[in-house]
């Protein structure tokens, strides 16, 4: 097992073939609500704490899972900061969705290059994730645009070259109850950083 520590939040794991049978685990049928690999998941988060200092502590986290080309996979685990008891959530007025990481990664990217500077959060489900930006007049210098309501909300033409803007005044209150927060704030600058 080869543990990497990407950032106090974010670590990566790389399981051989070995690995994977030495945990119980296999890596194309994994169920995350077996007791047996949730008792895994933990001796690696153990084994990880122990040599990279990569602490979960109570933290809720978020798992992700490849294939490795030479067996084995690789597991990606952030902690997700804490859930907020704000409405924060309704300040936002667009989201973008996106079906991979990496594209994901690029647009926030050029978001940065451009001068972005408004709040962003990131939220992620099974099948994509969700960037929502909102909107700030004083410090946006991107163009506006009006949305569905006829509210002129900031427009990021250079999403749509890696993701699909969906209607936010629908799209959020499903994003908040069945999707997974992983950045609760300044979504753009910390995805940003992976490109």
């Amino acid at each position: 097992m080869e543990l990497i520590k990407i950032n106090d939040r974010k670590l990566k794991v790389m399981l051989s073939e070995g690995d994977l049978k030495c945990y119980n685990l296999d890596c194309d049928k994994i169920d995350y609500d077996c007791s047996a690999t949730k008792a895994a998941f933990r001796r690696i988060l153990n084994e990880a704490k122990a040599k990279t200092g990569f602490d979960t502590g109570e933290d809720r986290i978020f798992v992700q899972i490849y294939p490795a080309r030479c067996g084995g996979c690789e597991m990606f685990v952030t902690r997700l900061e804490p859930e907020s008891t704000d409405s924060a959530l309704h300040t936002f007025s667009a989201v973008y969705y996106f079906d991979d990481l990496e594209a994901l990664a690029c647009a926030c990217a050029r978001l940065q290059a451009y001068g972005f500077k408004d709040r962003s959060a990131l939220y992620a489900d099974d099948n994509g994730y969700y960037l929502l930006l909102s909107e700030d007049y004083k410090q946006n210098n991107n163009t506006y645009s009006v949305n569905e309501r006829g509210k002129s909300v900031p427009h990021y033409p250079l999403l749509g070259e890696y993701g699909k803007r969906l209607r936010a005044d629908r799209t959020i209150a499903v994003v908040k109850e069945h999707c997974t927060r992983i950045c609760a704030e300044r979504a753009v600058e910390r995805l940003s950083a992976l490109h």
